[in-house]
């Protein structure tokens, strides 16, 4: 709440003028917000060689005035203090504080920041608190416009108004998907994302990456839900063709913790957002490829690989021994992507043991593989005196080449920038 008591969200009692002056001072205080975003921008900048030219976009929020016989102040500067009564002065009071802020922001030439425009600050177009909000955003949106700036709204999913988005003016929609915290639209995440894709190419709309506050602490639930923001936006095509904000909380953000997490399923979470900023995650339909037959010389061991396709996490889906050997010994060793069979010593003919991997929908996948160890005796026998060998091969078997091979997006000192801001894409194609 405002020092006043109000909210200055469209939610809650109205406001006075002191409380955006507070929000205004805040957003414009020493070494904090801005002052800082600018400050970080130009460590980034000297850390990774960026142009000098390079800036980091900005977009601010306006508060919601609302209708109400509270006196606001005496904003228009004649003097009297003035209530706001009418759709128009709401209007009137929404364009004080953008001319605000642009001269403020103007005035303080910030090297390495550039304002873009302005947040839509309700998410929604819904008339439960303010029914004349479509036509307030709409004339809101007509005055940012005189002054050469920009609107984005970014509703919650399958807000009311959306389909008016586009017709009032808005320059950018990006419908938040919510997943990461609805426990309603996570019954079947697919099939929501799905639903969700077809939405935004509906109305042209962009899509908010979303990870909840305590990702890390519930790994189980939260994993797949931000995977699945991942796998349905690259197979939709949003990933290249529509606009993007993302959600990560508050504080350092969620991202920040993925880049400097120890466990390599977290960091895996970095590495893929990178790419998806990109544009180049590659994340097809998921599959692991194992040998499911192998030859073997007693005594001797046996390496063979598993390749999963594309940019999946490797250490996710954790393949491990189902069913293991009855003459012999089989390991796994993830971080290297191999799996290693040796038979017990003095031990031919034929064994088998069975492999299991997770699909990412949760799918148990077994698969076995039939061993054939033949005797060492059976390979020195194929020798003649000369040591030129004959029919029989004394080489170890190997396991046949396997695919792409999984990719590890190691990005070094690459930072999403912003930490506490929302980032957009705001040049990229829109979806069509």
């Amino acid at each position: 709440k405002c020092p006043s008591g109000g909210k200055l969200t469209v939610d809650g009692g109205p406001t006075v003028m002191s409380d955006w002056l507070c929000l205004f001072d805040n957003t414009f205080g020493k070494d904090i917000n801005l002052d800082a975003l600018d400050q970080a921008t130009a460590d980034m900048k000297q850390e990774l060689n960026l142009p000098e030219t390079h800036k980091t976009g900005v977009y601010l929020t306006v508060p919601h005035p609302k209708i109400s016989e509270l006196v606001f102040g005496d904003y228009d500067g004649d003097g009297i203090d003035n209530k706001i009564l009418t759709l128009e002065d709401c209007v009137d009071v929404y364009a004080w504080y953008v001319d605000l802020v642009l001269e403020k922001f103007n005035s303080n030439n910030y090297k390495n920041i550039e304002l873009k425009g302005f947040f839509w600050s309700n998410e929604s177009l819904s008339a439960e608190y303010y029914e004349q909000e479509p036509e307030f955003a709409e004339l809101c949106i007509k005055e940012l416009h005189k002054r050469n700036t920009k609107c984005v709204f970014i509703p919650y999913y399958q807000a009311t108004g959306i389909e008016k988005a586009q017709k009032i003016g808005f320059d950018a929609t990006i419908m938040q998907a919510n997943l990461a915290f609805k426990e309603t639209l996570q019954k079947n995440p697919e099939k929501m994302m799905e639903d969700f894709a077809k939405t935004a190419a509906k109305y042209h709309m962009g899509i908010q990456m979303e990870a909840a506050d305590g990702f890390i602490y519930d790994l189980k639930k939260n994993g797949p839900l931000f995977k699945q923001y991942l796998v349905s936006s690259v197979k939709s095509g949003m990933m290249t063709d529509a606009i993007h904000a993302y959600y990560q909380g508050a504080g350092y953000g969620v991202f920040y913790k993925f880049a400097y997490s120890d466990d390599a399923y977290v960091r895996w979470f970095y590495d893929a957002l990178y790419k998806f900023i990109k544009g180049t995650l590659y994340l097809p339909e998921f599959k692991i490829d194992i040998t499911t037959e192998v030859t073997v010389v007693e005594n001797e061991k046996f390496q063979g690989t598993f390749d999963i396709d594309g940019d999946w996490s490797n250490s996710e889906y954790m393949l491990s021994i189902s069913k293991r050997p009855k003459h012999g010994i089989i390991t796994v060793v993830l971080d290297e992507g191999i799996y290693v069979y040796r038979s017990d010593r003095g031990f031919s003919g034929d064994d088998s043991f069975t492999l299991k991997y997770m699909n990412p929908d949760g799918e148990q996948i077994e698969v076995p593989v039939k061993v054939t160890v033949t005797p060492a005796n059976a390979v020195s026998e194929g020798i003649d005196e000369s040591g030129d060998s004959s029919d029989v091969s004394s080489e170890k078997p190997k396991n046949k080449p396997l695919g792409k091979g999984l990719i590890y997006g190691i990005v070094g000192l690459v930072a999403v920038a912003a930490v506490a801001f929302v980032v957009f894409l705001i040049n990229k194609k829109r979806k069509k």
